[in-house]
């Protein structure tokens, strides 16, 4: 793979990370004020969604480092 597709697909799945973080904020206010849901399950969705945020941010960094290490990275081929 050549250097400039790699870093366009890194921002490919930044892109990604950020409407993923999107998706399920709006599923954690659609469960938290649209259904009748006993607090204990909500609590769970809570916990569970916030969880996958983290994780996204965490894949978010990943991504972000590996753009700066490419882009410095005399490299051409991958």
């Amino acid at each position: 793979m050549k250097k400039n597709d790699l870093i366009e697909a890194l921002k490919e799945a930044l892109r990604t990370e950020e409407r993923a973080i999107s998706v399920y904020t709006k599923h954690l206010d659609a469960f938290c004020t649209r259904f009748q849901i006993d607090k204990i399950y909500i609590d769970k969705i809570k916990k569970t969604l916030n969880y996958l945020i983290q994780g996204e941010y965490a894949h978010r960094k990943v991504c972000l480092d590996l753009i700066e290490q490419v882009t410095k990275d005399n490299k051409n081929d991958y």
